[in-house]
């Protein structure tokens, strides 16, 4: 503060996870027990997520982005399927009501 270092005072939670808050990015910085330095935002109260983990949640609204194209497809592929049989079900019945 003032261009000065001033240490900000830290808790241990009941979880023995270390917290100081920080008023400049309004978190929480927080050691957990393991000595994994993690985020947190108290306003929300949720922890923020870390590389891996938003890595893995990318991955994941992608594998589920490319099956819900493949449902679509697939979808799509029985309608028309569906659709010609329906086109030739119709000319056969023309057919036999010529007869």
């Amino acid at each position: 503060m003032d261009g000065a270092y001033r240490e900000l005072p830290a808790v241990v939670d009941a979880a023995g996870v270390l917290r100081r808050h920080s008023a400049v990015f309004g978190l929480d910085i927080c050691v957990l027990p393991g000595l994994e330095l993690r985020l947190y935002d108290p306003a929300p109260g949720e922890w923020l997520r870390t590389h891996q983990e938003t890595a893995d949640a990318l991955r994941s609204s992608e594998t589920a982005r490319r099956e819900a194209e493949t449902a679509r497809r697939a979808e799509a592929a029985a309608r028309r399927a569906a659709e010609a049989e329906n086109a030739q079900l119709r000319e056969q019945l023309r057919q036999l009501r010529r007869q």
